[in-house]
């Protein structure tokens, strides 16, 4: 996942980086992941789960700053189960407005990609300056 080309780092440092979510479930949602592979929640150490928890408050600072959002939450899903896509320790800052929770409820996706598109750009350019 680190060597994709296609995603948005937004932050890094020497554990774990954080990027724009390629499956977005809400607009402005981030993927933490750490640099060296770890399966699941089942087999990280603390150290690393403080890396991340850390990155993630990091990131949810970044979003109610960037995006105004003053609500989030931040999800791990280990094995099939429990959603997760791929077995590789990932935490999700998955930012939350009522816009994005009544589109969510009738789906419209023509405006949650408007959304997204606006809140990718908006993170881009925090990323940049």
């Amino acid at each position: 996942m680190l060597a994709d080309p296609k995603l948005v780092t937004l932050l890094a440092d020497d554990n774990c980086v954080a990027m724009l979510s390629p499956m977005p479930q809400a607009p402005g949602h981030i993927i933490i992941v750490p640099r060296v592979h770890i399966t699941d929640v089942f087999s990280i150490d603390k150290p690393a789960w403080h890396a991340l928890a850390d990155m993630a408050c990091d990131v949810a600072q970044l979003v109610n700053s960037e995006l105004g959002v003053t609500s989030v939450n931040i999800m791990h899903g280990s094995g099939p189960l429990a959603n997760e896509h791929s077995p590789h320790m990932t935490l999700h800052v998955i930012p939350r407005t009522e816009k994005s929770e009544a589109d969510a409820k009738v789906n419209k996706s023509s405006s949650n990609s408007k959304q997204n598109n606006h809140a990718e750009h908006t993170l881009k350019t925090h990323k940049n300056s």
